[in-house]
């Protein structure tokens, strides 16, 4: 009778989700299917290496969107004053119809900053949902 065993893994498996989603990591990325409590030891150092750099950029685009993002908030009450999320428009300020991002999963398509014209500065070629560039979105042609 091995019964409190189960929540024993559970708990472990748990934890190393955990682990590896602070990190911006998965299990893919590092090479494990299934990880074990001896994970560390099947994982080579170089996936290791190589998975934490692209976590850390993950990381860095991450915190730039959300930088961004703030930025929106920001501009657009100075300019509009409280927003609704059903007034945006998917076109960027060329005019140019955007959809879905390609920088980033989170996002589904492009979302204009309210804004008062290109003079209100960079934030007005953001996407108000994700935070990336306009150019990062697909166009959507015709």
């Amino acid at each position: 009778l091995v019964g409190p065993r189960d929540p024993i893994l559970r708990q472990h498996q748990a934890a190393t989700e955990k682990y590896l989603s602070d990190l911006c990591l998965s299990v893919d990325e590092i090479g494990g299917q299934g990880l074990s409590p001896q994970w560390s030891d099947r994982v080579s150092l170089q996936a290791i290496t190589g998975a934490a750099s692209k976590a850390k950029e993950r990381l860095r685009l991450r915190e730039k969107r959300e930088a961004n993002l703030r930025l929106i908030k920001e501009e657009e009450y100075k300019a509009m004053g409280e927003v609704r999320h059903g007034e945006r428009s998917n076109f960027d300020v060329f005019g140019c119809q955007r959809g879905k991002c390609e920088s980033c999963d989170e996002c589904k398509g492009y979302a204009q900053p309210l804004h008062m014209g290109l003079s209100s500065g960079p934030y007005a070629f953001l996407c108000a949902n994700c935070g990336c560039s306009h150019s990062c979105h697909a166009e959507v042609v015709h």
